[in-house]
């Protein structure tokens, strides 16, 4: 911990219990006042022009519609796909600042995902329910359990999380039971678990597989190449130990951007002015 640290830290995070003279000494010693800034990019904000001390981008959502069997959706992340030359394949950050777009490339370095995706094939295992006419999914032994009572989404079905009965679940639904921790799909067009998993496997056969997305009930650390998604208030998230890249600051005002189609939730930068 450097001189200003020291000084820094003795009153609030705010640096409350400082003398105008220590703030100034203490910032010309350590070469800049360390300041914090979060919120939607872009961000503007004073800089002394070394790199950003830390930052940590959250991911985003956005479909437009409702998901039907007929009319799949397909939600888009923060993360856009590289089409050409060696990252072909690959989902990227562009981090803008100082005049400089830093590229970070996800299947190369981890994230934090607080939200899974999962692709049904037709391989799982599924339970009919014919006295409601929905079915239950069971995964490598043990049911799909996310956070209780949060959002998720589906590609194929709407998603219905107010906790309401059964018989008020609409037709090509994908809910969970107010009763239990359990998912399921309610669906009027197969009436068996195998025609059902044959449907699963075609999706899956034809490139469009059912997808689903929903809230890990522990955050998994990994590398994932795929954008980075927000649900409710639970977002994958990019820090700067993981993207293992500074990003510059101008001497002056300097404008930080996310250089994706759709913007982080919240981008927090820690930096010196």
């Amino acid at each position: 911990m450097n001189f200003y640290e020291l000084l820094f830290n003795r009153g609030q995070s705010s640096g409350e219990g400082m003398t105008n003279f220590e703030h100034l000494f203490a910032a010309k010693l350590a070469g800049g006042e360390i300041k914090e800034l979060e919120g939607i990019p872009p961000l503007t904000f004073t800089a002394n022009g070394q790199p950003l001390l830390d930052y940590l981008i959250s991911g985003n959502e956005e479909h437009t519609g409702t998901p039907t069997p007929d009319s799949p959706i397909m939600p888009q992340g923060t993360g856009d796909l590289e089409t050409s030359g060696a990252k072909a394949g690959q989902y990227k950050i562009p981090i803008s600042s100082a005049s400089t777009t830093t590229p970070v490339y996800l299947g190369e370095v981890e994230t934090t995902r607080k939200i899974k995706k999962y692709e049904f094939t037709g391989q799982e295992s599924i339970v009919a329910d014919p006295s409601y006419s929905r079915f239950i999914f069971i995964l490598n032994g043990s049911l799909i359990i996310g956070v209780r009572k949060t959002p998720a989404f589906c590609t194929h079905w709407q998603v219905i999380d107010d906790g309401r009965t059964i018989a008020n679940v609409p037709n090509n639904a994908l809910y969970s039971d107010s009763g239990s921790s359990r998912w399921f799909v309610k669906t009027t067009d197969y009436t068996t678990a195998g025609d059902f998993k044959a449907y699963l496997a075609a999706q899956y056969a034809a490139g469009t597989p059912v997808t689903i997305w929903y809230v890990l009930a522990t955050e998994e650390t990994a590398v994932v190449n795929e954008p980075l998604i927000r649900i409710d208030d639970y977002a994958d998230t990019l820090s700067k130990a993981q993207a293992g890249v500074e990003i510059p600051t101008a001497s002056g005002s300097t404008t930080l951007d996310i250089d994706t189609t759709i913007k982080p939730s919240n981008v927090y930068i820690k930096y010196k002015s």
